[in-house]
C-alpha cells in the first residue's frame, strides 16, 4: 500500500514536466480513480479490525485505569477546576467529576456539566478550546480525550463505542447526544485501551512476585 503512494507521488511529479494537457488530464483522472480505490480499501480494512475489537472492553479498562489514578491521586491534586475568559477572569468552577465534556464553538466553549439532581447544566466559556485545555493541570488531562477537533470529553462518562454508516461515534453518560470520533482519535483510544491493560498485567506480576518473595 505505501509502495502504490509513492508511486503516485511520483508520477504526479512527472506530469509537472509535461507539457501535452490532455496527458496531463488522463493522468489525473487516473490518479483520481486510484486514491478512490486506496480509499475504499483503506475502509474495508479499517472496517475488518474494527469488527475484532471487544468494545466493551476497552471501555471497561479505560475506567478501571480513571478510578485507579484517582484514587491513588495525592490529595492536594486540584480536582476542582477553573475555566477562564479570554480575558482571564474566571467564569465557571466546577469539580472534576461533574464535568461531562467541552464542545468548541469557535471563540466560544460550551461546557457539560452533570448538576446533583442528574440533569445536565450547560455553560458558555467565551475563549477558545485550546487556550480553556492548556489552563488545565496535566492531571486532569489525564482524564480527558480529544475525540475530534471540536469535542473534549472526560472520560469517565465514556459509555459505548459506535460505529454506523462509515462513522465513528461515542456515548457519554448522561446524555443522549452521540459524539463523532475520528479515526486517528479511534486509534489512540484504543492504544490508550492497551496501556491500561499493560498497566494491570504489570501490577498482578508485581504481586505474584511479592507473594512469591514473602
Amino acid at each position: 500500500m505505501l509502495k502504490a503512494i509513492s508511486y503516485m507521488e511520483s508520477l504526479m511529479r512527472i506530469t509537472y514536466f509535461v507539457s501535452d494537457v490532455a496527458i496531463k488530464q488522463n493522468v489525473y483522472l487516473l490518479l483520481k480513480k486510484v486514491i478512490g480505490l486506496y480509499n475504499k480499501m483503506s475502509y474495508l480494512i479499517f472496517k475488518k479490525d474494527l469488527s475484532s475489537v471487544n468494545h466493551n472492553k476497552i471501555v471497561t479498562n479505560i475506567k478501571s485505569r480513571l478510578n485507579l489514578e484517582l484514587n491513588e491521586c495525592n490529595q492536594n491534586q486540584p480536582l476542582e477546576l477553573v475555566f477562564k475568559n479570554q480575558n482571564q477572569d474566571e467564569v465557571l468552577e466546577v469539580h472534576l467529576q461533574d464535568l461531562i465534556y467541552l464542545e468548541s464553538m469557535g471563540s466560544y466553549v460550551k461546557a457539560y456539566i452533570k448538576q446533583k439532581s442528574g440533569e445536565v447544566r450547560l455553560k458558555i466559556i467565551r475563549n477558545t478550546l485550546i487556550n480553556v485545555v492548556n489552563d488545565l493541570d496535566c492531571f486532569v488531562l489525564k482524564n480527558f480525550f480529544a475525540c475530534n477537533k471540536s469535542n473534549f470529553i472526560n472520560l469517565a462518562y465514556l459509555d459505548s463505542i459506535h460505529f454506523n454508516s462509515g462513522k465513528l461515534f461515542l456515548k457519554l453518560d448522561a446524555i443522549e447526544t452521540k459524539i463523532s470520533m475520528s479515526r486517528v482519535a479511534y486509534k489512540d483510544l484504543i492504544t490508550y485501551s492497551k496501556k491500561t491493560t499493560l498497566l494491570k498485567e504489570q501490577e498482578s506480576e508485581l504481586a505474584t512476585s511479592y507473594q512469591v518473595a514473602y
